[in-house]
C-alpha cells in the first residue's frame, strides 16, 4: 500500500510539473506573440516620427540620415505590446512610442559625438558626417521632438502633464549618467558601484521610461509601474554589461574588438580586470597603458586578449546573472501577462551572452 501510495504521489507530482511547464509554454507564446504584434506596428511608429522631424533645412535632413540606419528598436516595442496588454488607447500608445524613440535617438547622436564613436550601425556617424556642430544639434532636435508629440497626445490634460513630466525626469536622469560616465573616463578606480549607477541612470532609465510610460497611460496600470520601471532599471544594467562585453569581443557594428579598451572607457570588464591583478609591476604596466593615447596595435591587442581570458569575463556574466535576478523580483509583483512580455523582451536583448561565452572559451582552448 505505502508503495502504492509512493507511486501516485509522484505521478500526481509529475502531472503538476507537467502543467505548469504547459501553463509557461504557453504564456511565452502568448508574450512572444504579443511582441510580434507589437512589431507589426513599428511601422505607424515610424510615420509619426517622420511627420514630426520633417521639414526643409540641414536639422531634417540629418534626422533623416540618422534614421535610415535603422535599429532594434526595443523600447517601442515594449511599449505597444504592453499598451495593447492594459488595453491602452492605441493612438496615445503609437505617440508615445515614438517620442521614447526619439529620445533615445538624440542619446545616441550625442553619446557617438562625446565617445568619438566614429561609426553607427556600420556608416559614419552624424559628428563624423555632418560635424560635432550639427550633432549637438541634432540631439536637442530630436528631444524637443519628443516633447511635441507628447504636447500633442489625444488624453485627459492630468495624463499628458505625467507622461510629460516621467519623460523631463527620466532626460535629466539620463543626462546626469551620461556626464557622471565622461567624468569617469579614464579612472580605474572607479567601483562596482558606481559603475551600477552609472548604467542604471544611462541605460537603465532609457529601458525603463517605455515601460512606466505605457503602464502609466491608463489609471488601472499605475500600480505596476514602479515595479516595471525598477525591472527594467536592472534590465539596463545587465544589458550595459553585455554591451561591454560586445565590445570587447569585437561583435559591435563590425567595429574592432576592444574599442572602449582602446578609447579609455572604464567598462566593467575592465574593473574586475584590475581588480585581479595582484602583482604591482602587471598594474603599472596596465595603469600605463591605459591612460596611454600613443599604444600600439600589438599593445591593444595584447591587453584586449589578457582580459578576455581572465577572470573578469566570468565575473560579468555573472553580475548579468545577478542584475536579471534583481530584475525578476521586481517582475515578480507584476501580473503573469506583464511579466511574460518582459521576460520574452529581456530574451531578445540579451542574445549575445551565449555566443560570448562560446568565443571566450575557444579563445582559451587556443592558448592552453
Amino acid at each position: 500500500m505505502h508503495s502504492t501510495n509512493t507511486q501516485l504521489g509522484i505521478a500526481e507530482n509529475q502531472n503538476k510539473y507537467s502543467s505548469v511547464q504547459d501553463a509557461k509554454k504557453a504564456s511565452d507564446a502568448a508574450a512572444s506573440r504579443a511582441l510580434d504584434r507589437a512589431s507589426a506596428r513599428l511601422g505607424a511608429v515610424d510615420q509619426l516620427i517622420k511627420a514630426v522631424i520633417s521639414g526643409p533645412g540641414i536639422m531634417a535632413e540629418t534626422a533623416s540620415y540618422h534614421l535610415a540606419a535603422g535599429g532594434k528598436r526595443f523600447r517601442p516595442m515594449f511599449l505597444l505590446a504592453i499598451a495593447n496588454a492594459v488595453s491602452a488607447p492605441e493612438q496615445v500608445a503609437l505617440q508615445t512610442a515614438a517620442a521614447c524613440e526619439l529620445l533615445h535617438n538624440a542619446s545616441l547622436v550625442h553619446d557617438d559625438l562625446q565617445d568619438k564613436d566614429a561609426t553607427r550601425r556600420g556608416r559614419p556617424a552624424v559628428w563624423q558626417k555632418f560635424g560635432p556642430e550639427i550633432a549637438i544639434n541634432l540631439g536637442d532636435y530630436f528631444i524637443a521632438s519628443a516633447f511635441s508629440l507628447l504636447a500633442r497626445l489625444d488624453c485627459h490634460h492630468r495624463l499628458r502633464v505625467g507622461l510629460t513630466d516621467l519623460f523631463a525626469e527620466t532626460t535629466r536622469i539620463v543626462i546626469n549618467g551620461q556626464s557622471d560616465e565622461l567624468s569617469a573616463s579614464g579612472n580605474l578606480s572607479l567601483t562596482i558601484n558606481d559603475y551600477e549607477s552609472i548604467a542604471r541612470r544611462k541605460s537603465g532609465m532609457l529601458l525603463a521610461l517605455p515601460v512606466s510610460s505605457a503602464l502609466t497611460i491608463t489609471d488601472k496600470s499605475t500600480p505596476y509601474a514602479k515595479h516595471a520601471g525598477s525591472a527594467m532599471q536592472w534590465m539596463g544594467i545587465a544589458y550595459q554589461i553585455q554591451d561591454d562585453l560586445v565590445d570587447l569581443f569585437g561583435l559591435k557594428d563590425s567595429r574592432p574588438a576592444g574599442v572602449d579598451l582602446r578609447e579609455g572607457r572604464v567598462s566593467l570588464p575592465v574593473i574586475y580586470f584590475v581588480q585581479g591583478i595582484k602583482d604591482d609591476s602587471a598594474l603599472d604596466a596596465f595603469s600605463s597603458f591605459f591612460r596611454s593615447n600613443v599604444s600600439s596595435t600589438d599593445e591593444c591587442e595584447y591587453w584586449i586578449d589578457r582580459i578576455k581570458n581572465s577572470k573578469a569575463v566570468d565575473q560579468c556574466i555573472g553580475h548579468i546573472n545577478l542584475a536579471v535576478a534583481k530584475a525578476s523580483q521586481h517582475l515578480e509583483k507584476l501580473t503573469d501577462e506583464l511579466r511574460s512580455i518582459i521576460r520574452a523582451g529581456q530574451n531578445k536583448m540579451m542574445k549575445h551572452t551565449d555566443t560570448m561565452m562560446h568565443m571566450r572559451d575557444a579563445s582559451a582552448d587556443s592558448h592552453a
